[in-house]
């Protein structure tokens, strides 16, 4: 029995152990099918080995080194990945792949032929496996206390307001493009002149803000504040200033003003899996992709999938050293399956702007909230489209972390480039064919959460590119005078304010437009933007 229950526990810890590290940003529900699978095929390979060492003791002791050696390549490689030592390159596969060789064949030796008193070892190995275990065990379980004490402060602090019985109503799009800039910000910065772009805004009817600015530098903060209608400093008083916990801002975007006032207003209400905990919205009429969904064809790879916990954990096994290697040949299929997280993306951002562009013609009023994932990091198009892999593990990394992570701002600016070059035409695409094929006209906020971060230090506001970070693309479809209440330098936390005044008959005064920088770790210490 005891063999059984230190490969368990050795199989168990990575799983555990990396969702503790990741539990501000990592929802629960996603660990459990790789807490199964782990100790599942750890209990499989003690079978298989049993039959080769005719001990279970011995199985045990040489199918748990296996298991550490596999779950902790990803780790070191990306710690000595490029790494030189005396001008010679020591972290590569080639080279670490022969280390992990040689220390599991060193280990299979000693059990066979120098440990004696294999019970005992087992025993040890029970004791140390356990021991490891119980500390992100209990660093889980005290933040699953923290977060659901801090659930009941996460209600939205926004006005209410009955919408009008006898609206007639039209569809309305929310479409949020992460760090898309502004277009003087994509000129100065990356070379990029986005005026064809802009102009097609333009010539189908967008009022387009020139001089907006985001209320927040990071997603979540900026679309719990749009599509609350208010801003979410509150958050630092409920939770204090350190707090790293993300549960309530998240319920913000899950449980927002915006859509339940469209829900009471007859809305029928339609989200996308983004594979982000903050804005997959789940609790809705219509959530994407569906497969048993007549309007929606499903485009998508295998790998869609998997969740963002179980991509994280491949990446951090010894997995991540077959998606490099298989990366080297040139088949597209290969491709697909070196670099699964990096397919996924893309078919992500394909498939949420070709859904939208479906809508028209459903019966009823329906609202769409479409977080697209694209430009920001990982960029994963060229500017025709073509697949672009990364040579980073899977991430959405930005500013500095994008830097610490191995890129360079150099790489970061060519590859914002050729992404947005590339999600143009998308766009173009999506938005004609919803205009054209709406009747009556739609509602459409096209926006950015925040903009891109080549000079984001996420450490540092002052040393950080301010501008870039805040400038973003903010333009508006509202037709029949909607675009009356808009002004340049209009910031998303009055979007919806501006809508439903015109739209709705609403009374929702303006709020001042301002702008917050908070760091990753303490996203609720804000600190005014100039």
């Amino acid at each position: 029995m005891l063999p059984i229950v230190s490969i368990v526990l050795v199989a168990a810890y990575p799983v555990i152990a990396l969702a503790a590290a990741n539990a501000d940003e990592i929802s629960l529900q996603y660990v459990p099918r790789s807490l199964l699978v782990s100790v599942a095929l750890a209990i499989l390979m003690l079978i298989l080995v049993r039959l080769i060492a005719g001990d279970w003791g011995k199985a045990a002791l040489i199918g748990s080194i296996a298991l550490l050696l596999f779950f902790s390549y990803g780790h070191l490689y990306q710690v000595v990945k490029s790494k030189e030592v005396m001008g010679f390159v020591v972290g590569r596969h080639r080279y670490l792949l022969l280390l992990w060789i040689l220390i599991f064949t060193t280990w299979v030796w000693l059990v066979f032929g120098v440990l004696r008193n294999i019970p005992e070892w087992n025993g040890v190995l029970t004791i140390v496996a356990a021991v490891a275990i119980a500390f992100p065990l209990f660093s889980l379980i005290s933040r699953e206390i923290e977060f659901r004490a801090a659930d009941a402060k996460s209600e939205s602090r926004a006005p209410i307001f009955e919408p009008a019985p006898d609206f007639v109503g039209r569809d309305i799009y929310y479409i949020v493009l992460d760090g898309y800039g502004r277009q003087d910000v994509l000129s100065r910065i990356y070379d990029l002149d986005n005026t064809d772009f802009i102009d097609f805004l333009k010539r189908e009817g967008f009022y387009v803000a020139e001089q907006s600015q985001s209320n927040y530098i990071q997603t979540a903060l900026s679309i719990a504040s749009s599509m609350n209608l208010d801003y979410v400093n509150d958050l630092a008083d409920l939770l204090g200033e350190d707090s790293t916990n993300r549960r309530p801002l998240n319920a913000r975007i899950h449980h927002n003003y915006a859509m339940d006032f469209l829900e009471r207003s007859g809305y029928q209400l339609m989200a996308f899996n983004t594979n982000l905990v903050a804005t997959s919205i789940e609790d809705v009429d219509i959530y994407l992709p569906s497969e048993g969904n007549q309007y929606f064809r499903s485009s998508l790879p295998e790998t869609w999938l998997l969740n963002p916990f179980e991509g994280l954990l491949l990446e951090t096994t010894a997995v991540s050293a077959l998606f490099d290697l298989v990366a080297q040949f040139k088949s597209s299929y290969i491709e697909t399956v070196a670099d699964p997280l990096y397919e996924v993306h893309r078919s992500r951002v394909s498939y949420t702007l070709d859904a939208m562009s479906q809508v028209p013609g459903m019966p009823g009023n329906v609202f769409v909230f479409a977080h697209v994932l694209a430009p920001h990091p990982p960029f994963v198009f060229g500017p025709n489209g073509e697949p672009v892999n990364p040579d980073a593990p899977y991430g959405l990394f930005d500013g500095s972390d994008f830097m610490a992570e191995g890129g360079t701002v150099e790489g970061y600016i060519a590859g914002y480039r050729d992404e947005v070059i590339y999600l143009n035409t998308l766009l173009e695409d999506t938005l004609g064919e919803i205009i054209a094929k709406s009747d009556p006209p739609p509602i459409i906020i096209l926006q950015s959460d925040h903009g891109p971060g080549a000079y984001l230090d996420w450490g540092s506001p002052s040393r950080s590119d301010l501008e870039e970070r805040t400038s973003i693309l903010n333009a508006y479809y509202l037709p029949d005078g909607g675009s009356d209440g808009l002004y340049p330098s209009i910031s998303p936390v009055n979007s919806f304010r501006v809508v439903f005044n015109h739209y709705f008959e609403g009374n929702f005064p303006l709020l001042e437009d301002r702008t917050y920088f908070s760091s990753a770790v303490r996203p609720f210490s804000f600190t005014p933007v100039d």
